[in-house]
């Protein structure tokens, strides 16, 4: 394909998402996070009958046949978007990119995005599309291709990495069961891997451990220490909540009574799964030991708090008894 035919269906597939983006600041739809904007200008785009390796293709200047897509082509396809919907900082630049980018390897391919829009914008039209790929085989060829790209990068990157600091400790307890972890998070920026590290009392063990991207966390609204530049910890908090709300339990079907915990999604969640296999190259963390100070003195905080809730859900309950008798004697008479 001529240079000039390429320029054609570059300029072609510009105008056809400036329209899209016209149509979206016509309609209001720029409010939200720079994510949130991308997503409503993508799916109007689609609304309106642009195909995705369309939408792909325009960020490396409209050639169809591209492979990849850099962060600076990125940036480059969403700032000649004008209207000032994506004036974005180098850190929101970051955090978007690892939104597509499944195999850290900086760059985003076709596969990356299309998994993106199929699963990580929730909105009926990419949902749609996804159920027919989905029966027609497609959506497999997809999911094969990023495992492939996922691999060859592991191939490449060989040396060992180190899981990072210990960002937060804290501990989940299972009153059903009255089952009770200590969990540990570590951060590997380069990999933007978070392990999360689980022990048991029950099982008196460590299980084995969780490997979750941190850009696939949906952290809503703003972090419970205020600015995460001035306290980094309250960030590391609002993840821990995040994940522990998440953590589950299930008992190994050997008959053991063994646990091995995972991650459940909850109702509005748009993420296909949140965990990932763990980096040929990632380092395990320390091991943890059971005795703890931090994690038994936040356990028992926790226990001791929900003993209180406890008592005061019981008294309640009993007031309500009360009231509802007295009320069931009046009608008596």
């Amino acid at each position: 394909m001529s240079a000039n035919t390429n320029s054609a269906q570059g300029e072609q597939i510009k105008a056809m998402l400036e329209q899209a983006v016209g149509a979206a600041v016509d309609g209001c739809l720029v409010d939200g996070t720079p994510e949130e904007r991308l997503q409503k200008v993508m799916t109007t785009a689609k609304d309106n009958g642009m195909a995705i390796d369309k939408i792909f293709s325009y960020f490396n200047g409209g050639n169809p046949s591209t492979e990849a897509i850099t962060k600076e082509e990125f940036l480059s396809g969403l700032e000649k978007l004008g209207h000032k919907l994506f004036v974005l900082t180098d850190a929101e630049l970051d955090a978007l990119v690892k939104r597509f980018d499944c195999n850290n390897d900086g760059l985003i391919s076709l596969a990356e995005f299309q998994k993106y829009c199929f699963y990580d914008i929730p909105h009926v039209s990419w949902k749609a599309e996804r159920a027919r790929l989905e029966a027609n085989g497609e959506m497999d060829k997809i999911r094969r291709k990023i495992r492939e790209e996922r691999k060859e990068e592991e191939n490449i990157s060989t040396s060992p990495v180190s899981c990072g600091d210990e960002v937060v400790c804290t501990s989940k307890l299972f009153w059903k069961t009255n089952t009770t972890i200590q969990i540990k998070l570590y951060y590997c920026e380069p990999l933007d891997i978070i392990t999360v590290q689980i022990y048991s009392e029950a099982d008196n063990k460590a299980l084995p451990s969780i490997y979750v991207k941190k850009a696939l966390c949906a952290i809503d609204g703003e972090f419970s220490g205020g600015d995460p530049s001035k306290n980094p910890k309250g960030e590391w908090d609002d993840y821990a909540k995040y994940l522990s709300s998440r953590l589950q339990l299930k008992t190994e079907a050997n008959g053991s009574e063994q646990h091995t915990a995972f991650l459940r999604k909850q109702k509005g969640d748009n993420f296909e799964t949140l965990t990932v296999p763990k980096p040929n190259n990632l380092l395990d963390p320390p091991a943890i030991v059971k005795d703890d100070d931090n994690c038994l003195a936040d356990f028992e905080e926790r226990a001791a708090s929900f003993a209180r809730t406890m008592r005061r859900t019981r008294q309640s309950a009993q007031k309500l008894e009360s009231v509802v008798q007295a009320a069931l004697g009046e009608l008596d008479l």
